[in-house]
């Protein structure tokens, strides 16, 4: 009795680990999954938006986009091929590209705003 007791219970905690195991692996793919959506949904709002003029939008929308972009380089790089995705994050890409080249570094601005203002950066 006490040696079905102690199978039971092993068998349960092998079933836990196994399905954690599998959950954690599963949990992981709609993350990437997800961004690409996230970049290819963002990159057509973008386009849209190229395409008016309404700059409150536009730098809402930049933003978004800059942040989806680098977001997913740093987590699983530039991705490689002649898929759909491969060409739609190289569009993105290129416009983030373009983005990041009319933003404002931050010290130089405060710097220039606030000229007693020192700021140092330690690493």
């Amino acid at each position: 009795m006490n040696k079905t007791r102690i199978l039971s219970v092993a068998a349960m905690l092998g079933a836990l680990v196994f399905c954690f195991w599998i959950g954690f692996h599963e949990g992981r793919k709609p993350v990437r999954e997800k961004r690409e959506v996230d970049i290819i949904l963002a990159l057509g709002v973008y386009q849209a938006v190229v395409a008016t003029n309404w700059s409150r939008v536009h730098s809402f929308v930049d933003l978004e986009l800059m942040a989806l972009v680098r977001e997913y380089e740093s987590a699983w790089g530039v991705p490689t091929g002649t898929g759909k995705f491969a060409r739609e994050f190289a569009q993105a890409k290129s416009a983030v590209d373009r983005i990041q080249t009319n933003l404002v570094p931050l010290i130089p601005a405060l710097t220039n705003a606030f000229p007693r203002l020192k700021v140092e950066i330690e690493k």
